[in-house]
């Protein structure tokens, strides 16, 4: 309202005369002086600058009357700016990103690049001009480009081509420069440009047509008579299209009009081998066959359209392309046929083409997945051989394993930790013995878990012989001597022995925490997709830990071939997922996946675990242990004052981290301090031990994040006889087990 006003009687009264106070810099009196109010509003734009400290800052700018003033050494009164005699009013958008800017607290982004870019510079980029200086570390791809067209109308009169390169998804055009630098959601990409790339592709543009040669090399003109004169349009299409050319904008074309015929699509299973379907597909809009090569290009590049021989534009609808269009694009092609992998039929929408492909398995296979998808019917019973009453839940997750495992797929079980994959994997396990009682299986699983595994078949299912394979001694031949159904290593292991354990024809395989394979480079992983199985299985708490692409090879090791191969995942789905946020990518991987990787929180099963309860014990220092801590706080504050002072507040952090741990550890115990040890009162321990002698006809778990506390806590049961077991890091695995295993038989 203010400035409102203000604008308003500086239009009324244009030669308005304006005073202010101001203070003598001599004699620190305050004087009434002539000042200047201007109409104009001054440009507003923002710099990124770092400090002594290392840490980004914004600073604002102003340019006005030709002059440039930083906003950190004007004074601000809300929408007005002021210099030594000039006032400025700013525009609203101005002023409100102003007031953004200093709610956002972007101080606290300083010393992380990527946040403060996202959070605070990509945000100020939304409204305002942003010079980013090249303070941010950039992210450089030197690649080979995917040549483009881009296809528009100009005057309703003429078709433009304006060729365009893609660097790993990422768009360059213009004139060629050795590098291209963008942002891409926050981070700075810098793009090496392959020059002889770009010409030679401009070049042959030039070749395409005698006027283009005349026209230079940025972008390239026809009437639509001249583009549809001998089927001109038609051919270049086709012939770019060949040479692996994505083409951009054809369905925005207004003169060239669409086909008035819609996709007739035909497909049916030639053969099928194992799970690798061989299928017939034709495409046609009218009598035009479409290309199954030139299609899969176009539907990876995200075209929906096609250029038909008769100039028109056929057009693939939204039900077609979620029909089809994920069989081309995963497909291998040859001519009208497609190979593909069976359990695609799995990820598609209910249509003409999942009919198909559902021919592939049995009848009483594709009910009793139609039955799995109920909640309240039982597919497969559990094995009488398994000691265990399973939750609804892990019913449900042993019968999708097995249903999987009945053709061929790999299964990803995902519960959050607790959740009983282990148990649901065993029982899985016992559903196999059963139906094939002399088959092999090899559970892979990291070193601290090998002897937690035997354990919990020993529970779950006594009548299955284990043998954990690891030592100096390891032979696969032990493994059969003893007449062992199952084999437990580690990844480790795994990696040394593939070349005696790929021989072997397992039933299971079965890789416990499955991130570890995430890495496609990993020997680890190459030697897990080299074990010969009839059905695998991994697990993970945590299978994407990074990024998008960390599922590739997780998903490969499950489901061999679906996802193609390593550039075609990162191309269709991890780059644009993780550097564009495409959510269509996202909803397009999720549908693909979801029939291979099962997922349930404990808030989403919470009714079928018991009921947690949580009881806060509140504790109060004596005098002498409170006297440590105040001791120990004073002088953590004298330090880290100190530091602030004389090296700064950023360098400052790491004292005041391991200030707040010392003052931890003294509420723990003030012997945690080496120079405490005299100090014999903790009244954590000492609740502590009132509540385990309460306890001693029950099991209770301890858990300290300092070991000293834990030495300290046992000293105490020994003093008071509470019979008690102790380990740590330090404590070796074997030795962890046996404890282990003594207190489930307490």
């Amino acid at each position: 309202y203010i400035r409102d006003t203000l604008a308003a009687l500086l239009q009324e009264v244009p030669d308005l005369r304006a005073y202010h106070r101001i203070k003598n810099k001599q004699t620190g009196n305050y004087l009434i002086s002539k000042c200047n109010i201007h109409k104009e509003a001054p440009e507003l734009r923002f710099e990124v600058q770092k400090d002594n400290d290392g840490g980004l800052f914004i600073e604002p700018i102003i340019q006005a009357d030709g002059e440039v003033h930083s906003l950190l050494t004007l004074r601000r009164y809300k929408f007005l700016v002021a210099t030594e005699s000039d006032y400025y009013s700013l525009r609203p958008a101005d002023y409100l990103a102003l007031e953004w800017l200093e709610l956002s607290l972007p101080a606290q982004y300083s010393h992380n690049e990527v946040l403060f870019s996202q959070r605070i510079v990509q945000k100020l980029e939304e409204t305002h001009k942003v010079n980013r200086n090249d303070l941010f570390s950039k992210k450089e791809i030197d690649a080979s480009p995917v040549n483009c067209i881009y296809l528009s109308e100009v005057s309703d009169s003429m078709l433009m081509f304006t060729p365009r390169w893609k660097y790993e998804g990422i768009m360059v055009e213009g004139a060629w420069k050795e590098r291209h630098e963008t942002i891409r959601n926050g981070e700075a990409y810098s793009i090496l440009r392959q020059k002889q790339a770009e010409e030679d592709f401009t070049t042959y543009l030039q070749s395409l047509h005698p006027n283009f040669p005349k026209q230079g090399n940025k972008f390239f003109y026809l009437t639509f008579a001249d583009a549809k004169k001998k089927q001109w349009f038609l051919k270049a299409y086709h012939g770019l299209i060949e040479q692996d050319t994505e083409m951009i904008g054809l369905e925005m074309l207004r003169h060239f009009r669409y086909s008035a015929h819609p996709p007739v699509t035909e497909m049916s299973i030639l053969k099928q081998e194992g799970e690798t379907l061989t299928l017939s597909l034709s495409i046609r809009f009218d009598k035009e066959q479409i290309s199954l090569p030139e299609l899969q290009k176009l539907l990876i590049a995200g075209q929906n359209s096609i250029l038909l021989k008769d100039t028109t534009i056929g057009i693939f609808p939204d039900e077609w392309i979620a029909q089809y269009a994920p069989i081309i694009k995963h497909g291998k092609l040859s001519k009208q046929e497609v190979i593909i992998p069976q359990w695609i039929m799995l990820s598609l929408e209910r249509g003409e083409a999942k009919d198909v492909l559902e021919l592939s398995v049995s009848d009483d296979w594709r009910k009793a997945w139609m039955l799995w998808q109920s909640e309240d019917h039982t597919v497969y019973p559990v094995p009488d051989t398994v000691k265990a009453t399973l939750r609804p839940y892990q019913q449900k997750g042993f019968e999708w394993l097995a249903l999987l495992s009945e053709i061929g797929a790999g299964a990803c079980l995902a519960d959050d930790m607790g959740l009983g994959k282990t148990l649901q994997t065993i029982t899985f396990l016992c559903w196999r013995l059963q139906k094939q009682p002399d088959s092999k299986h090899i559970i892979v699983c990291p070193a601290s878990l090998i002897y937690n595994w035997q354990q919990e078949l020993a529970k779950f299912a006594h009548h299955i012989t284990s043998l954990i394979y690891n030592g100096f001694q390891r032979s696969v031949a032990e493994f059969y001597n003893s007449g062992s159904q199952v084999l437990i290593c580690s990844y480790g292991t795994l990696r040394s022995d593939i070349d005696q354990f790929k021989i072997i024809p397992w039933d299971i395989v079965v890789v416990d925490e499955s991130q570890n394979i995430k890495n496609v480079q990993a020997q680890i992983t190459r030697a897990a997709q080299q074990l010969q199985a009839n059905a695998r299985v991994a697990l993970s708490g945590t299978p994407i830990m990074n990024n998008t692409f960390d599922l590739y090879a997780q998903l490969n090791f499950l489901v061999p071939g679906l996802f193609g191969g390593q550039e075609f995942f990162r191309k269709e789905y991890a780059n644009p997922i993780d550097r564009d946020g495409d959510k269509d990518k996202m909803k397009a991987l999720n549908q693909m996946t979801a029939p291979f990787v099962l997922r349930r929180t404990k808030e989403q099963v919470a009714t079928d675990l018991p009921a947690k309860t949580e009881s806060v014990m509140w504790c109060e220092m004596g005098e002498a242990q409170m006297q440590v801590y105040n001791t120990v706080r004073e002088q953590i504050s004298d330090s880290i004052f100190l530091g602030i002072k004389s090296e700064g507040l950023e360098k400052s952090k790491l004292n005041i981290l391991q200030g707040i741990l010392k003052l931890r550890q003294v509420c723990g115990s003030p012997q945690l301090l080496a120079e405490n040890k005299d100090c014999n009162e903790a009244i954590k321990i000492d609740m502590l031990m009132e509540e385990l002698e309460l306890l001693q006809q029950n099991k209770a778990l301890v858990f300290s994040q300092f070991k000293g506390m834990l030495h300290l806590i046992a000293e105490q049961c020994r003093k008071r006889n509470i019979p008690y077991f102790h380990f740590d890091g330090d404590t070796p695995i074997a030795k962890r087990q046996e404890m282990v295993t003594e207190i489930r038989g307490l």
